[in-house]
C-alpha cells in the first residue's frame, strides 16, 4: 500500500511567492517502487495479449459483401408494372356519375 507520509519541503531562502511556485514547479517527480512495479506489470500484461481475431468465415463474409455491393441499384416503376397498368385502364380516375345512394330507413 502507499505510504501516507507527507514529504516536507523547505522554503528556506525563497523570498517571494513566485520563487516558491517556481521551486515547486521544477521539483521532479520520483515514482515509488510500487509505481515502478505496477508499470512493469502493466507492460508485461499488454505484451502477453493475444493477437487480432481471425475468423475462419472471413472469406465467405467478404465474398457476400462484395456481391451485395456489386448489385445494381433498386429501381421500381409502378406505371410499368403489369398489375397497376391494367388497373389504370379499367378504373377511371374520376367517376363520371355519382354512386347511387340508398334511402335512409330508421331502425325498427
Amino acid at each position: 500500500m502507499a505510504s501516507d507520509k507527507k514529504k516536507n519541503y523547505s522554503t528556506e531562502g525563497l523570498n517571494s511567492r513566485q520563487e516558491v511556485q517556481d521551486a515547486l514547479a521544477s521539483a521532479g517527480y520520483q515514482p515509488s517502487e510500487q509505481v515502478t512495479e505496477a508499470e512493469a506489470a502493466l507492460k508485461a500484461q499488454q505484451s502477453a495479449a493475444p493477437g487480432d481475431y481471425q475468423s475462419r468465415y472471413q472469406d465467405q463474409i467478404d465474398r457476400t459483401l462484395n456481391d451485395l455491393n456489386a448489385r445494381r441499384a433498386f429501381h421500381y416503376n409502378y406505371a410499368q408494372t403489369r398489375c397497376t397498368s391494367s388497373m389504370r385502364r379499367r378504373t377511371p380516375r374520376t367517376p363520371t356519375t355519382p354512386a347511387p345512394m340508398l334511402p335512409h330507413r330508421p331502425p325498427r
